[in-house]
């Protein structure tokens, strides 16, 4: 078992934070902490619980709220799943899935919900190359994104974006020095290309 007391402050107020994690051989961790400013508290006890690939847990917060989320990974080869849930807010209830591949990654999440909302989200890519499609989904409205990322050189990197709504950014940056790069970055809507058109340039300089 930890314990430790960290006080901060200045000559108004003194904040006082307060934390323990006690861990049993058997996989089960609980974990307090809490913070004090005058009059106000705010604090959480955390509880996980582990077996094989199974982890449950749950937090309880000083504003009544319970956080609970169950993961199961390696369901099969790459693939986790999670739920996870908030007692006070009955729109947080969501499942999520992942999986995950040497040169890919596949994520999707669904809203536990009357009108659930649905994201999905993948990557697919190699040393010099990404290309990562997202879609978050309603019953009313749908919504999609594209963007690749592409390494001409080990120094300089293209970047392209667009989505359903047919705006789309592209962007060169180039690191010319060690920590100091060059970015030249557009975005047009190709619907109204005489009108849209934006065009940027940045220098970040870093010593």
């Amino acid at each position: 078992m930890k314990f430790w007391e960290d006080l901060r402050g200045t000559q108004n107020s003194v904040e006082k934070i307060t934390s323990s994690i006690c861990v049993a051989p058997i996989g089960v961790a609980i974990t307090t902490s809490g913070t004090s400013k005058g009059d106000l508290f705010v604090g959480y006890i955390a509880t996980q619980v582990k077996n094989k690939n199974f982890t449950a847990d749950m937090k309880v917060a000083s504003d009544s709220s319970i956080l609970t989320t169950f993961t199961y990974d390696e369901a099969t080869h790459g693939l986790k799943a999670i739920v996870s849930a908030k007692v006070s807010d009955q729109k947080s209830s969501k499942w999520s899935s992942s999986i995950c591949k040497p040169h890919a990654g596949i994520c999707t999440s669904i809203g536990l919900t009357v009108n659930p909302v649905v994201n999905f989200s993948g990557v697919i890519g190699t040393v010099s190359w990404l290309l990562v499609p997202m879609c978050p989904l309603t019953l009313n409205l749908a919504t999609s994104n594209i963007s690749i990322l592409h390494a001409l050189d080990p120094l300089t990197t293209v970047k392209a974006h667009v989505n359903n709504a047919a705006i789309a950014n592209a962007l060169i940056q180039h690191e010319w020095c060690p920590k100091s790069f060059i970015t030249i970055s557009g975005e047009v809507d190709s619907r109204a290309i005489e009108k849209s058109a934006k065009v940027g340039f940045a220098i970040a300089l870093k010593p």
